[in-house]
Order: structure tokens, then sequence, then C-alpha cells
């Protein structure tokens, strides 16, 4: 019985980190919906200390052209490994948030992962939109309505954003500039998640 064939996530972890970037400037025009996998391929290169200081630029290039949720969510946490050294991306990613609409569990999660980088990366932009999504009246999150389709609820999703906009507020306060380097598993729990599946978006 031979060895099982390795996974697309696999493989692309086993590629030099040019080769991956290369890869994924290829798939935003080519394939967008194979980006998620090459983003998380990138996210943890980065948090490993395998992407040089000098790639940020092309990350924050790769960052703008990509329309993906999830892959953007992706190679935010990519950028967010670099800390306030990736500082330049902030005003980019900052634009991308305000474009995301919320009509899915996939993009909700992809909105969090993003304002969790966003608060690595430092600067103004981060703590006025922060300021100005915490204002809002409904919040972002839960305009979509009837549009929503998941299983996490309204109730759910405006605790887990009021959550998260606390703690990135909090992190942009300190200001300490460090990069995120771990997946963190401290997500909050919710009465209307599935137990025991876990899609890679809902991850931090």
């Amino acid at each position: 019985m031979g060895s099982p064939k390795p996974t697309v996530q696999e493989r692309c972890a086993g590629l030099p980190w040019q080769a991956c970037l290369q890869l994924y400037a290829e798939m935003i025009r080519d394939a967008p919906d194979a980006t998620p996998v090459l983003a998380r391929a990138l996210r943890d290169k980065a948090r490993a200390g395998d992407i040089p200081d000098e790639a940020i630029p092309v990350l924050v290039c790769c960052l703008v052209d990509t329309n993906n949720a999830h892959a953007l969510a992706q190679l935010a946490k990519t950028l967010a490994a670099f800390g306030h050294k990736a500082g330049m991306a902030a005003p980019y990613l900052v634009q991308k948030i305000r474009a995301l609409t919320v009509t899915s569990d996939e993009t909700f999660w992809a909105l969090d992962g993003c304002l969790h980088a966003l608060s690595h990366l430092g600067g103004t932009e981060p703590v006025a939109l922060l300021d100005e999504l915490g204002t809002q009246d409904p919040p972002l999150v839960t305009r979509a309505r009837k549009l929503y389709q998941g299983v996490i609820t309204e109730e759910d999703r405006r605790k887990i954003f009021a959550e998260t906009l606390e703690v990135a507020r909090a992190r942009l306060e300190k200001g300490k500039g460090g990069g995120w380097k771990k997946k963190r598993t401290d997500r909050a729990a919710t009465e209307s998640q599935p137990k025991g599946k876990t899609a890679p978006w809902m991850t931090r």
C-alpha cells in the first residue's frame, strides 16, 4: 500500500518562497479560487521566518490585487507576520476591509482575520478604521440580514466582532510592532458553530 499523496497545501509548503509567491501572483489572474491554498502556504512561511523583508512590497501588491476574501485574510496574516516592518500594507488592507461584504461564515471569519492582522501592522489608518467600525449601526457583520448564509447567528457575530475590535485596538495601543508568528487557538466559541467542524478559514 503506497504512501498517501501530499495535499495541495503540503505541496505548496514544500516550494521555495519565491516560487510560491510567483505562483500566487499567477493564480490571481488565472485561477483565483486556488489562491487561498497558496496564501496559507505563504502565511506559514512568513510565520516561520522563511520570507525575507525584501518581499514585503511584492506581498503588498498581491494583497492589492486579491479579491478572494479567504485569500485576502491569509495574505493579510502573511504581512502581519512582519509586524510594523510591513506597515506600508496598512492603508491597502484598510481599503480591502472597507470593501468586504459579510454574507457568509467564510467572509465573517475573513473579516475577523483581516482585523487581527491589521492590528499588527500599526499606523494611524488602522486606528481610524477600528473607531469607524465600532460606531457603525448596524455593524458591518450584520448588514446582510436575510442574505447571510451560514450557521453563525447574528448575536454571535455581533459579540465576536465587538471582541475582535477591542483586542485589535488594545494591540494597536501597545504598539510593540511584533509580528503575528503563531496560529492562535483562542477563537471565540459560539453556540451556533458546529462542533468538531473547523474549516481552514475559521482559524486565526
